[in-house]
């Protein structure tokens, strides 16, 4: 398994997989100052489904489980925040392309979102 740089495609038997933490980060640009409660923005439910995966993986890490154990969960608890997290950047892909500012960022990852983030 690799990051989602494109130039991996070209090497066979690799999986690239989307960072949560950079499309976060990209999110997180978009949001403008004082703005960051507005739910109506969709970089501020960007971050909030970012966030709610986040707090998984930090309590994962609390509690000290094995690999097996987190990859077990992740499937239980994180999947199904994945699913709709992805249907979501997709339904706003064209307010991304066509918004003013940093939400640009994420138009061109949210092309590949289906085969970076399963």
């Amino acid at each position: 398994m690799v990051d989602g740089f494109q130039g991996y495609d070209k090497l066979k038997n690799v999986k690239r997989c989307a960072c949560y933490a950079h499309i976060r980060r990209y999110f997180l640009d978009a949001v403008t100052q004082g703005g960051e409660k507005e739910l109506s923005n969709p970089a501020v439910q960007g971050v909030a489904y970012c966030d709610k995966l986040f707090r998984y993986e930090r309590r994962y890490k609390e509690q000290g489980h094995p690999y097996e154990q987190r990859q077990k969960r992740r499937l239980k608890e994180e999947k199904p925040v994945v699913g709709p997290f992805i249907k979501y950047i997709l339904e706003q892909r064209p307010i991304y392309k066509t918004s003013d500012g940093e939400i640009e960022k994420i138009a061109p990852w949210s092309d590949n979102v289906q085969k970076t983030c399963r």
